[in-house]
């Protein structure tokens, strides 16, 4: 009867830290995402049908803003949504671009996923018939607050953005 007890504390002790190495090792590889730049953006967006501009103009009375993208699909003449990237002049400023949209959101009911590892962070709600995702990499910022209906576009494209 000891020697069972004292195997299967052998066996739970092993089973844990067999566990807890792979939480290390997830947290450790997923710990970061690499910015991607304007250029970018355009580029994977046009090659996914979507149209893009230059919205710079938009956040002129941000001097900390270096550059707006607008990446956005059309329907009977008009912009059927839109999704902006953002390139801050700081990680900081981007951090705060960040939590200014996300405090806004949490103003609206529905259910969020957020996630905030090394040098980003991720905000996802969807509720009262939206569909909101924010996303800050280094100095960028993805912004998504579009009609729920468009929620499988706009993720199409985070996703092809690895955002």
């Amino acid at each position: 009867m000891m020697k069972t007890k004292a195997l299967a504390k052998q066996v739970v002790s092993v089973a844990l830290i067999a566990v807890l190495s792979m939480l290390m090792l997830c947290a450790c590889s997923g710990g970061s995402k690499t910015a991607v730049t304007a250029q970018e953006f355009s580029a994977k967006a046009e090659s996914l049908g979507f149209k893009t501009a230059d919205t710079s103009d938009t956040y002129s009375e941000y001097d900390y803003v270096v550059s707006s993208t607008t990446a956005y699909e059309k329907s009977d003449d008009k912009i059927a949504w839109q999704m902006d990237f953002l390139v801050a002049d700081s990680a900081d400023k981007a951090a705060g671009m960040f939590n200014g949209n996300k405090e806004t959101f949490d103003e609206l009911s529905g259910s969020v996923l957020t996630i905030s590892v090394g040098n980003y962070s991720t905000y996802e709600k969807t509720g009262e018939g939206k569909f909101m995702y924010l996303c800050r990499v280094d100095k960028t910022m993805l912004y998504v607050n579009v009609d729920e209906q468009y929620k499988d576009s706009a993720k199409k494209l985070i996703s092809a953005l690895g955002y």
